[in-house]
């Protein structure tokens, strides 16, 4: 049977420095706080160097298809605010790379590309990846459109200098049929105003 691969280049343009989103991108503590449509959950399993490398996270996630994937990924370059590279294992293997990068011509805006080149590492699942490659592919659009949303709404919410202005920073987009939610409220958000 074939070996079933996706790759998926995404890109994004933030307004903001590098520095900035590089440093969310690569928390690791806060990645099912700010994506919380995709990261359901995220441990963090080894510190790593200073620099970011080596740094090793325990993950299980999910999109709109009724697919939880459990994956680990480690840094294996860390070079802030331009380039984040992970390798990925798991339920899923392969490498995922962000770069980020702002010229005079990006003006405020930062472009930030993501590839990712991903299998899954079990046969079966590799064959039901074969079947439904539309759906998958369309499954992590799905992820990184959520990811863009999510990306900004954080920086916004970084960026807060008040309470107040915290306070109206909306919450980012949750998971497909989350229960509530009052499920997405956490640390360093406010609690669901009515009508959210």
């Amino acid at each position: 049977m074939p070996v079933f691969h996706v790759h998926l280049s995404t890109r994004w343009r933030i307004g903001g420095r590098p520095a900035e989103i590089y440093d969310v991108i690569a928390d690791a503590d806060a990645l099912s706080r700010w994506w919380p449509a995709v990261h359901l959950e995220a441990r963090l399993l080894e510190r790593g160097a200073p620099d970011g490398t080596g740094l090793t996270v325990e993950a299980r996630s999910r999109g709109w298809l009724p697919l939880t994937q459990r994956w680990r990924y480690r840094v294996t370059e860390a070079a802030r605010p331009a380039r984040l590279a992970v390798a990925v294992g798991g339920d899923l293997e392969g490498t995922a790379v962000w770069t980020l990068s702002q010229t005079a011509a990006d003006g405020p805006y930062v472009d930030v590309r993501f590839e990712l080149t991903v299998r899954p590492r079990r046969p079966l699942a590799g064959a039901l990846w074969l079947l439904l490659r539309p759906l998958v592919v369309a499954n992590l659009r799905w992820a990184m459109a959520r990811g863009e949303l999510s990306l900004l709404i954080e920086l916004r919410r970084r960026r807060a200098v008040t309470g107040h202005e915290r306070d109206m920073v909306p919450l980012p987009p949750g998971p497909p049929l989350a229960p509530s939610r009052r499920a997405l409220v956490g640390p360093g958000y406010p609690e669901p105003r009515p009508g959210t």
